[in-house]
C-alpha cells in the first residue's frame, strides 16, 4: 500500500498466500486499534506514493496512436503524445487526494476576501434610523 497500490488490489494479489478479502481486512481495522494505526499509516504512505505518481506521470511522455479512418478505405495513423490521458490519470490522483486527505491535499480557501484586503465587515440600516450598526461581538 505504501507504493500506491490499493487494498482491494493488494488482498486480490495475495489471496494464494492466505491473504483475507478486503472486506475481511477492513472488519479487522474496525475490531484492532493496534492494527487500524498501523492501516492509518500504511494509508499515509499510499497519498504520499500518489503524489510522487502524479510528478512523475506529468513529466512522462506517452506515445500513442490515433488511427483515423478516411472515406476513401484508407487508414492514416499518427503518433502523438497522449496528453488527455495522462492529464485524465493526474486529476483523477488529485481529485482522490483532496477528498481522502483534505487537510493536506484539499483546496485552500480564503475567508474573507483577498491577501491585500481586510476581513469581511458586517453592517446594517436600522429602520427606524438611519443610522449603521455592526452586530455585536461576545468577547
Amino acid at each position: 500500500m505504501s507504493e500506491g497500490e490499493s487494498l482491494r488490489a493488494i488482498c486480490a494479489d495475495l489471496k494464494d498466500f492466505g491473504c483475507p478479502a478486503a472486506s475481511t481486512f477492513c472488519g479487522r481495522v474496525i475490531d484492532d486499534k493496534a492494527f487500524a494505526e498501523r492501516y492509518a499509516r500504511a494509508r499515509d504512505l499510499q497519498y504520499e506514493a500518489w503524489a510522487c505518481l502524479i510528478r512523475e506521470q506529468s513529466a512522462k511522455c506517452r506515445l500513442g496512436d490515433i488511427v483515423t479512418a478516411k472515406g476513401d478505405g484508407t487508414v492514416e495513423t499518427k503518433t502523438v503524445d497522449s496528453v488527455d490521458r495522462s492529464k485524465l490519470e493526474v486529476d483523477s490522483l488529485k481529485w482522490l487526494l483532496a477528498k481522502l486527505h483534505p487537510k493536506r491535499y484539499g483546496d485552500k480557501l480564503a475567508v474573507g476576501g483577498a491577501d491585500d484586503l481586510g476581513p469581511v465587515q458586517l453592517s446594517w440600516k436600522s429602520r427606524e434610523s438611519n443610522s449603521t450598526t455592526r452586530p455585536e461581538t461576545k468577547a
